[in-house]
């Protein structure tokens, strides 16, 4: 399901995972669910430390994140936290944050988050393309899985896929 590289405005959904599962896992369905073909380019970075800010290192979650430009449907990035553990969020790291993400706006704890991103201006319908594979992925995952609809930040359970698109 190739795609045309598209140069506009992408929607952008997010997917949470709330009970650990192998991040290899979760990955490898994602690549078959966006038809990736073998030589599809990824980096994987274990978690550990890098440099966010100049001299500060921090505990960073650990990452897949795919190379633009493939030609598939959507773009994917995954971040997981350590060994079973939560992901570390930006409020758990830096607590001066905590003022920008209140507690009653902040996302349910969550093991893998997944990101996706499509071009509207692509061939598909990115809402439909992100239903489809949020559905696909909460029928295979043995964990509960909840998405977060960009325009509102509002986080949901499958069962509202249709504030999205058509599964």
């Amino acid at each position: 399901m190739a795609r045309r590289p598209g140069d506009g405005v992408s929607l952008t959904t997010r997917v949470r995972f709330l009970a650990p599962l192998d991040p290899r896992l979760i990955w490898a369905e994602v690549q078959r669910l966006l038809d990736a073909p073998e030589n599809y380019r990824y980096s994987h970075n274990a978690p550990g430390g890098r440099p966010l800010y100049k001299g500060d290192y921090w505990p960073m979650n650990g990452e897949y994140y795919a190379d633009t430009d493939q030609g598939l449907m959507a773009h994917a990035h995954m971040e997981y936290g350590h060994e079973g553990a939560p992901l570390r969020e930006e409020w758990d790291i830096h607590p001066e944050y905590a003022d920008e993400y209140p507690i009653d706006k902040r996302p349910p704890v969550s093991y893998a988050e997944l990101v996706l991103d499509t071009g509207y201006d692509d061939e598909y319908n990115a809402c439909d393309v992100h239903a489809g594979i949020v559905a696909e992925l909460a029928q295979w995952s043995p964990v509960p899985v909840i998405w977060q609809l960009e325009y509102t930040g509002e986080w949901f359970d499958v069962s509202e896929l249709q504030r999205l698109g058509t599964a």
